[in-house]
């Protein structure tokens, strides 16, 4: 007598139709992260810095656009990562304030949080705590909702990653991570040579 398998019971095709789906969803996964640019901001160095929307607690926007003839400082950050580079801040803030109020106008400080675990129904609490680190430090903090400004940029999106945009658009500076002594004193250096150009 030939042994015949089991017809599947009504938990074997619950099986299937699961790995199916695991199998689906990993091809998707796999499809959309072949999709995202894989370079980074060091390579746009010397480039145009590509066009951004961001969006503060209170609903204001910002785009590259609006800061078109000024210096401006960048730092992308997730929430975790936002003190990593405290020191460094503090010293920009200090440089910023040194500056005679004609010079100060023509430099921008930007802070953009990397928003993208922010899902619908956390989307307010993401906001109000914005709103409030916003006054905190001085300036107002940006959320990227959608995660396309993580994406054009090339930057880490679990880090702390700084970017210098001159007064025509142009990156001149990117680096992620714990900026270290030496890169800080070329952060200067550059700094005051985009103020005189």
């Amino acid at each position: 007598m030939a042994n015949r398998l089991p017809a599947p019971g009504i938990s074997d095709t619950r099986l299937i139709i699961i790995a199916a789906l695991i199998g689906a969803g990993l091809l998707w996964i796999g499809f959309f992260i072949s999709a995202v640019p894989a370079g980074s901001a060091q390579h746009q160095i010397g480039h145009k810095a590509p066009p951004f929307l961001v969006s503060s607690g209170d609903d204001q926007t910002l785009t590259v656009e609006d800061l078109t003839g000024k210096i401006v400082l960048l730092f992308y950050e997730s929430r975790e990562a936002a003190e990593k580079n405290r020191s460094l801040k503090n010293l920009l803030n200090a440089f910023y304030r040194e500056q005679a109020p004609r010079l100060r106008q023509n430099i921008c400080r930007v802070a953009v949080i990397n928003c993208t675990a922010a899902v619908w129904p956390l989307q307010g609490i993401w906001k109000r705590e914005l709103r409030k680190n916003s006054r905190q430090e001085g300036l107002t903090i940006y959320g990227d909702w959608d995660g396309r400004m993580l994406s054009a940029y090339g930057m880490k999106g679990g880090d702390s990653n700084l970017l210098i945009i001159d007064k025509k658009g142009v990156i001149r500076f990117f680096r992620s991570g714990a900026i270290p002594p030496d890169v800080i004193k070329e952060i200067q250096e550059l700094l005051y040579a985009i103020g005189r150009e």
